[in-house]
């Protein structure tokens, strides 16, 4: 884990949170709001709107601001002197799809030097993939995985899926396309305009518990076959 447990686990909830604000008002602007009055942020969790399970679980999949959202909280904790969740951000933000390469630098020059950078990405890459998984609920009590198509669009507070289409794995996950159409993708558009997007997401489930989980792969992912 980057950074200390406690302070890095409150960074992470302070980025998922800050991610869905991007949704309510547009990225720039929400940024340029932040940087005027960024006393909202506080490493320590004081202050912060708690978020249960349910309320992350919608928020998990805007992977398409990790990158400028990390930046930008990273940048505060380096105005601040916290170094160590700065360097925590800009992990994260540089091992998001599409970084801006601004990022890298700034990590580089906190950092005194680029030799650390690659094992940091290697690190922040797990906590990305949490922010694309969403629980699917006990399925199959087998170690099995399939991959899916789901056709999403702009629903009225979360993306909605019109379509779910096996595409490669196990047969055995093949008659739970329905149930994966249920699932709650989270704000994934900034607005209701009538767009959709393809997504290849990996369910797997687990002997053990059987629960089942979906992970969403990258956008630019979605035609690589298994």
């Amino acid at each position: 884990m980057l950074g200390k447990r406690t302070a890095g686990h409150e960074a992470d909830k302070l980025l998922i949170e800050q991610i869905n604000e991007c949704y309510v008002a547009p990225p720039r602007q929400r940024m340029a709001a932040r940087h005027d009055d960024d006393e909202s942020v506080n490493a320590e969790g004081e202050g912060l709107q708690s978020l249960d399970a349910s309320r992350i679980g919608g928020h998990q999949h805007a992977d398409v601001v990790v990158g400028e959202v990390g930046d930008h909280l990273a940048q505060i904790y380096e105005k601040r002197g916290q170094k160590e969740l700065a360097v925590h951000m800009y992990a994260i933000a540089v091992a998001a799809s599409h970084p801006d390469p601004e990022t890298r630098a700034r990590l580089t020059l906190l950092l005194g030097g680029n030799a650390r950078i690659d094992g940091l990405m290697s690190e922040a890459e797990p906590e990305l993939a949490t922010l694309r998984t969403l629980s699917a609920g006990k399925l199959l009590r087998e170690d099995v995985k399939a991959d899916f198509l789901v056709l999403l669009s702009p629903g009225e507070k979360t993306a909605r899926a019109n379509t779910v289409q096996f595409a490669s794995g196990s047969e055995k996950l093949r008659p739970f396309a329905d149930r994966l159409r249920s699932l709650d993708y989270g704000p994934m558009f900034p607005d209701t305009s009538p767009v959709k997007l393809v997504r290849r997401g990996t369910l797997s489930c687990s002997a053990a518990t059987g629960e089942c989980t979906l992970l969403l792969l990258l956008p630019e992912d979605v035609h690589k076959a298994n």
